[in-house]
Order: C-alpha cells, then sequence, then structure tokens
C-alpha cells in the first residue's frame, strides 16, 4: 500500500467516502494551479516566484500524503538544487494527481 493510499484510507475513516471524494475534488483544481504556477516561475528561471508557489501547494498536497512531493516542493521553496530536482518533481506530479484522479474515480463509481 502506498502512502498515498494509507493517507486517503485515514481521510476516509476520518470523514467518510463522500466528502473525502469532495475535499479532493475541491482542493485538485488548486493543486494543479500550484503546479503550472510552480512549473512556469521554473522554465522562466524566477527562482523567488517557485519559492512561494511551492511554499503555497506544500499545504495542499500533505493532504495526499506524498512525502516525496512535499520533500521535494521543500527544496524549491528552500533554493535547493532547483535545477537539478525540476524533473523529478513534475514526475512525482503527475504521478500524485494521477493517482488521486483514480482513487475518486474509484470510489465515485462505488458512492
Amino acid at each position: 500500500m502506498s502512502q498515498i493510499t494509507a493517507s486517503l484510507d485515514t481521510l476516509v475513516a476520518r470523514f467518510g467516502v463522500e466528502e473525502t471524494i469532495q475535499l479532493l475534488e475541491y482542493s485538485q483544481p488548486f493543486v494543479r494551479q500550484w503546479e503550472q504556477q510552480l512549473r512556469d516561475a521554473l522554465l522562466s528561471g524566477d527562482w523567488e516566484s517557485a519559492a512561494h508557489c511551492a511554499h503555497k501547494a506544500i499545504s495542499s498536497v500533505r493532504l495526499y500524503g506524498s512525502p516525496r512531493l512535499e520533500a521535494l516542493l521543500y527544496q524549491v521553496r528552500d533554493g535547493d538544487n532547483i535545477t537539478v530536482i525540476q524533473h523529478d518533481l513534475f514526475e512525482e506530479f503527475t504521478t500524485v494527481n494521477n493517482m488521486i484522479a483514480a482513487w475518486v474515480a474509484e470510489h465515485k463509481d462505488a458512492a
């Protein structure tokens, strides 16, 4: 079981399936927005904006239970090896977003 799945199971235990789905559907546009703004800032070399976007994304991403994505965002926020980690960062964003979307679709069908 991945940490993301464990995190989602914790949310379900606390709030129930329907409320967890609502929470995830509500948060996904914000996460995608921060991801796009972060991508734009990094591609333009605007490290200050990238750090700001990473900081904003951390709290939303924490909900998903991906320690790797959270750690990568902290690296961007703190200015650590930003150019080195960009590929890993966006690869992890894609993985996490896909897992969340699949979980929501699966549980929506069952609800």
